[in-house]
């Protein structure tokens, strides 16, 4: 399972990287994890740039996040993963579905989420919107 977010990236996936349009300069935080490689900066910054667009950067401001944010972010993740896993076996995702083990995904997208979520607060810090 080799993955990798970018802006040029296709496949599953491909419409979360797409919607994380950058309004706030990224951040470089590239980490490893298993066999995907993530760039939480751009993807940080990526959902600071929708935070705005909600109107909710002041709830970052203060040291917060949405919690649309972290639930859109694990859901599209997961997705992510077991869209690729199935790609890697060869199987439809409908097929790999009752094999998913959802507490192994949770621990293993954790770290993602964390870095994503230290990306948001850095796009905010560095557009000068960070009150903590």
């Amino acid at each position: 399972m080799n993955t990798s977010t970018s802006n040029t990236m296709s496949g599953p996936g491909a419409d979360l990287t797409a919607a994380l349009a950058q309004k706030a300069p990224a951040m470089p935080r590239i980490i490893k994890v298993g066999n995907m490689t993530v760039d939480a900066g751009k993807i940080g910054a990526g959902l600071y740039g929708l935070i705005q667009d909600k109107g909710e950067e002041a709830i970052v401001a203060f040291g917060m996040i949405p919690s649309w944010v972290v639930e859109s972010l694990e859901q599209q993740l997961r997705r992510l993963i077991v869209e690729r896993q199935a790609h890697h076996l060869q199987m439809a995702t409908e097929d790999l579905q009752p094999y998913v083990d959802e507490a192994s995904i949770a621990e293993f997208i954790r770290p993602i989420v964390h870095e994503c979520i230290i990306g948001i607060y850095d796009a905010a810090k560095a557009a000068g919107l960070l009150a903590v």
